[in-house]
């Protein structure tokens, strides 16, 4: 494939990569609640923004945080009940845009009700605390998804833990990686390497 069959964002960044493909669509869900789902996803959201990419999030979950997101922030409320923040465009009640290069979904819970979206999606990111009475609820999680190529990111991990958490699953199809605590929904950088790595296949750096 040559440069020519990729194109970059357009926003108002000056891109520091070239994305391949539009429509990538990202899920990022959680083993159990409060296991920093909406977080990742809206970091994630940043990161990619910050590197010249076209996103937009969408909540498909029933949470309704949103909302609440858009007030305290003050988000700039877009056409129909979208909202749009540092170039970001947010949608509320599971909506599915289009003609962007990345859509990322913010499924809450990994269950039966939320699992076809997940298969569904080109990446998939599953969220999970990293205490040891945790991780059951990790390793159930991934009975039924098994089969699926799939990125783990542990919130919160310290480093005397990671070995073990990293012996608990011996799936080739997982990889795991090890996030930073972001204290900032919309904080890009914080985590940047991470994401960079379970999206390398669609993005090359110039």
């Amino acid at each position: 494939m040559t440069y020519e069959e990729y194109f970059t964002g357009d926003n108002n960044n000056l891109s520091q990569c070239i994305f391949r493909q539009k429509d990538i669509k990202i899920t990022v869900a959680v083993v159990s609640r409060r296991s920093g789902t909406t977080t990742t996803a809206f970091n994630l959201s940043d990161c990619l923004y910050e590197l010249g990419a076209k996103v937009s999030y969408t909540e498909a979950n029933g949470y309704n945080h949103l909302k609440d997101i858009a007030a305290y922030y003050e988000l700039i409320k877009d056409s129909g009940e979208s909202f749009k923040y540092r170039g970001v465009e947010y949608y509320p009640y599971k909506q599915f845009p289009n003609d962007y290069n990345f859509n990322i979904f913010d499924i809450g819970v990994l269950n039966r009700n939320t699992l076809p979206i997940y298969k569904a999606c080109n990446v998939r990111i599953l969220c999970s605390g990293s205490k040891p009475y945790e991780i059951p609820e990790y390793k159930k999680a991934l009975d039924s998804i098994l089969e699926l190529n799939i990125s783990t990111v542990f919130n919160s991990c310290q480093e005397i833990g990671r070995t073990n958490l990293k012996k608990s699953v011996e799936n080739e199809n997982i990889k795991e990686y090890f996030a930073d605590y972001s204290l900032n929904l919309f904080d890009g950088k914080v985590n940047e390497k991470i994401f960079k790595q379970i999206l390398q296949e669609y993005i090359i750096e110039i």
